[in-house]
């Protein structure tokens, strides 16, 4: 009996060659792109349309400034209404691609295929989300102005140490909004 070639034991799983886990890699990895690029297709346009509506008139400044300050002290119900609205349908749909992939690999040759013009649409979908918010949000000029030197603070700054102050003599108001 010879075991080299599995022809005698009929119950052990015949062995891979190195060109069958090449390709079952690129497979998997391929699945699991498809399945991001669905998220972010869906993702995306959703997050876009619920900010849309959600603050129609906002800049691109404004989205920013409020992206990167503390959220101590916010109530929770916009990032509720967020999740609710964008990140669980995206879900649902990444999960939903997941499951019938799942359900046709065995039965449909072309599952290769599908994947490739269902990431390819993603794709699409993806970059039309991001020039409408990029033309819709002037981000053009954002990023050139951030690239740009302002010289405000250089001529209007004034050392607290070196300035002597002297309040008046009749007390003024002072109205501060934040």
């Amino acid at each position: 009996m010879n075991f080299a070639d599995n022809k005698g034991i009929q119950w052990l799983p015949k062995s891979k060659t190195a060109g069958d886990r090449v390709k079952n890699g690129v497979g998997i990895i391929g699945f699991v792109l498809a399945t991001i690029l669905i998220f972010l297709a869906a993702y995306l346009p959703l997050t876009y349309r619920w900010s849309q509506t959600t603050w129609s008139d906002l800049s691109i400044n404004e989205i920013i400034y409020h992206l990167t300050m503390p959220m101590e002290g916010t109530g929770t119900g916009m990032v509720t209404q967020h999740i609710i609205k964008c990140l669980v349908p995206s879900i649902i749909i990444a999960a939903a691609f997941v499951a019938v992939m799942i359900i046709i690999r065995k039965k449909v040759t072309y599952t290769s295929f599908i994947k490739g013009l269902i990431a390819a649409i993603s794709i699409v979908i993806i970059a039309n989300t991001v020039a409408s918010f990029w033309k819709k949000m002037d981000v053009s000029q954002y990023v050139a102005n951030q690239s740009q030197y302002s010289s405000f603070i250089d001529e209007n700054y004034v050392d607290p140490n070196s300035v002597n102050l002297k309040f008046p003599e009749q007390k003024r108001n002072l109205i501060y909004i934040f």
